[in-house]
């Protein structure tokens, strides 16, 4: 069992990067999928596009960001 009160290591800190940065790129296409959806319907539901945008746009921030960080770690 790892002692809490010590910062993970560097390899750990390293793939618990590219698992997020992964998963937020995931998240990011599903949530596109949603809207794109969303937005095609006969009958648009307003408040489903508005907050899947503000979704869309704060899960590619953690992307781009996610990629940036392991980008200059190298």
């Amino acid at each position: 069992m790892r002692d809490i009160t010590q910062p993970p290591d560097a390899d750990r800190r390293r793939r618990t990067l590219v698992r997020s940065t992964v998963l937020h790129g995931a998240s990011a296409v599903a949530i596109a999928a949603v809207l794109i959806l969303a937005a095609t319907m006969e009958k648009p539901i307003i408040p489903l596009i508005v907050g899947a945008s503000v979704l869309l746009l704060m899960d590619l921030a953690w992307f781009i960001w996610g990629l940036q960080r392991m980008k200059n770690r190298d």
